[in-house]
């Protein structure tokens, strides 16, 4: 029994650091997300003995400046839609620091509606108004991810480049150029993903407000800002023009974003 006591010991340990882990992560102002040693240093610490376990590339490099404002700015379209789903926002924030894999996949985009109806608005028409609000903002949030993602895979392919020119690169490098890679790939992948699920949950929400609370002029403004945002995420063009000649083909996994962004009121009918 004295021989159990070392492992009984780490795997409490282990589910105590999980249920710690097991919190959204903190948000500051403007809803950015607020610093924190547990989810910015000690969970992806776990995560990344979780990927390897998994058989995903992990790569030891550092981050360039726009992979972390890439990773920062992803955070805001991977965020359940709503603040109060409590339950996707954990399980995204495992998913984010790669404690657990792609989680999102599993989310329904009807909870939107159903936190959005428990909400005590004294008008009806508040409901609606908060839809447009939260697909205007994704809307907006789509133009500098898009730009970020660009500048990002445009340094991967000079990576990729100057990896392939060294006649002295050593394994190692080369398994942490491959792996790097194939995790902006997966971020990018994960945010137009999450961008797809929130065109779900307003369509959705949508529906049955007309349904439930049915207003004809709300129904078109919310319409209309929905619009805007399928027009963004599903452009056929938009981020395979930057992983053109890329050599790598994780990036075929990637959403497309826009490539030209006119004025939005040219997307409204």
């Amino acid at each position: 029994m004295s021989e159990r006591r070392p492992l009984f010991s780490c795997l409490a340990l282990l589910v105590c650091v999980l249920t710690i882990a097991a919190c959204a992560r903190p948000v500051g102002d403007f809803g950015r997300a607020r610093p924190s040693v547990i989810h910015d240093e000690i969970m992806p610490a776990i995560g990344l003995g979780s990927a390897i376990g998994r058989g995903e590339p992990v790569s030891l490099f550092r981050f360039t400046d726009d992979e972390k404002r890439m990773r920062d700015m992803s955070w805001a379209i991977v965020r359940p839609p709503h603040v109060d789903d409590w339950y996707a926002a954990n399980l995204i924030e495992l998913e984010r620091t790669r404690i657990l894999g792609p989680v999102d996949l599993t989310l329904d985009p009807r909870v939107y509606y159903e936190l959005l109806r428990r909400e005590p608005y004294r008008s009806s028409e508040a409901r609606y108004a908060r839809v447009a609000n939260d697909a205007d903002v994704d809307a907006e949030g789509v133009r500098p991810f898009y730009t970020v993602v660009c500048r990002v895979f445009e340094a991967d392919r000079e990576r990729l480049r100057v990896a392939r020119s060294l006649p002295d690169l050593t394994p190692e490098e080369a398994a942490d150029v491959e792996a790097r890679i194939w995790e902006n790939r997966n971020v990018a992948a994960w945010a137009w993903r999450s961008l797809e699920f929130r065109v779900a949950a307003y369509q959705y929400a949508l529906e049955r407000l007309q349904i439930e609370t049915p207003t004809l002029e709300r129904v078109y403004d919310v319409s209309q800002a929905i619009d805007v945002l399928i027009w963004h995420v599903e452009d056929p063009d938009g981020l395979s023009r930057c992983i053109e000649g890329g050599g790598y083909n994780a990036a075929q996994d990637v959403r497309p974003g826009r490539a030209l962004w006119p004025d939005d009121a040219a997307v409204k009918k």
